[in-house]
């Protein structure tokens, strides 16, 4: 069977789509998932970097902005 061409996803070009990393995430990642986790509070910021330290995770990455 043939590959699949890289299909557009919303808020992505055709050329930044083949380009889309998976990865794991990354202590620098660890302000940001906070700020979008639902369960976010005052004191989740080292719960959040605790559990990218500890446990696995995915995430996508896609080409940064020039």
């Amino acid at each position: 069977m043939p590959a699949k061409a890289a299909q557009q996803g919303p808020g992505c070009t055709a050329e930044e789509a083949v380009h889309i990393q998976l990865d794991s995430l990354r202590q620098e990642d660890v302000a940001l998932v906070n700020q979008h986790w639902t369960y976010s509070s005052a004191g989740s910021l080292g719960l959040v970097q605790q559990m990218i330290a500890s446990y696995p995770s995915s995430c996508i990455r896609l080409p940064a902005a020039t």
